[in-house]
Order: structure tokens, then sequence, then C-alpha cells
């Protein structure tokens, strides 16, 4: 009975009214003058969204997983292909994630890099470095390679330790253009207001 109200109250009719009609009329209901033919379908689809929804909201709550996620292109290609599989797709395993699949994703995301890298030898690539204290006064440094490919991160670096000059940001800039290679560096861009180096 309850899920029978929950239609109806979807689909815009009173309980009340269920006893004076028949079993068709609960899908039809009339507005001026002509029948109108209520979409079951829409109210069923949109409960089963709201499900579907909750759960990942569930796994995203229990996995500790950060909301901007969901901003991922990765994350909406993994929900599409989920549905063009279908309802019996079964989900990998912890030995899957673990072993072969890891290494597939490896695989791929080398294969993405030398793409990468073919575009940095064909068009040049722009070197992108920033630099941030942590709260615990700990200095770190990243190194960011961008082309018209997109962008790599090259690696981060815990700078605690250096002498904040001039000359040890260079050494650390220049083996990064070594890295990539002199001819396929455009430009270098920084940004080095918290760490304040000495000139």
């Amino acid at each position: 009975m309850a899920f029978v109200n929950w239609i109806l109250n979807k689909v815009g009719l009173e309980t009340m009214e269920m006893t004076r009609m028949s079993p068709i009329d609960l899908f039809v209901s009339k507005g001026k003058g002509k029948v109108v033919q209520s979409n079951i379908n829409d109210a069923c689809d949109k409960e089963l969204r709201r499900r579907a929804i909750q759960t990942i909201v569930a796994f995203f709550y229990q996995a500790g997983i950060a909301f901007n996620v969901a901003k991922l292109d990765s994350f909406k290609e993994m929900v599409a292909s989920i549905r063009n599989y279908g309802p019996y797709l079964k989900p990998p395993s912890y030995n899957e994630l673990k072993v072969p699949l890891l290494k597939n994703e490896i695989d791929n995301i080398d294969k993405w890099v030398g793409d990468q890298k073919m575009e940095w030898s064909k068009s040049g690539c722009s070197i992108m470095s920033d630099g941030w204290t942590h709260r615990k006064q700990r200095t770190l440094i990243n190194f960011l390679v961008n082309s018209s490919k997109g962008t790599v991160f090259m690696e981060s670096i815990d700078a605690s330790s250096y002498t904040k000059t001039g000359e040890k940001l260079f050494e650390l800039l220049d083996k990064s253009v070594k890295q990539i290679g002199e001819a396929n560096v455009v430009q270098i861009i920084t940004e080095w207001k918290q760490l304040q180096f000495s000139k």
C-alpha cells in the first residue's frame, strides 16, 4: 500500500480517490477537458536515480573521497561506462585492483606521458613551478610541464633543508630543463611569493 501511495503522489493523484478509480485510472488524470497520460516512467526513473546517486554519495563518504573528485572527467567516464555496460557489471575485486588493473593503468599513464613528450618536441612546452610553505613550516616545491596536449606533473621536492637563495632556485629549475630537454622548453613560469627566496 505504501508503494501505491508513493506512485499516486508522484503522478499527482490523491490517495483518497483510489477507491473510486479503476486500475487504468490510477495512471490517467483529467485536466481541462482532455485526458492526460501521466508519465509513470519519469517517476520511477527519478526514484531509481535518487537511490543510485545515494549509493555513490555513501561511497564518497565511507572512502573519504574529496568532493572535487566528482569534477574529474574520469569520474564521469566511469559512470558512463557502467551505464553502457548495463545492470550486470561485476565490480573489480580487491586483487584485481591491487595487481593487474593497477599495472594496466600504469601502462596507460606511461603511454599518455609518452604522447605528451612527443608533443614537447614538436611544439615546445612550459615548465611551471610553484612553492608553498606547509603549516609545519615545510617548504614544498612542485614542478609541472604544460603543452598544447595538457599538463604533466613531474615531481614535488621537499626544500625545507635548502638555503632559500636565487642560486638554489636556478639549480632546481635547471635540473628540470635538462630532464625535459633544453630545445623543448619555451618558457618557465614560477610563483615564489610564499617562499621568499633571497636575491
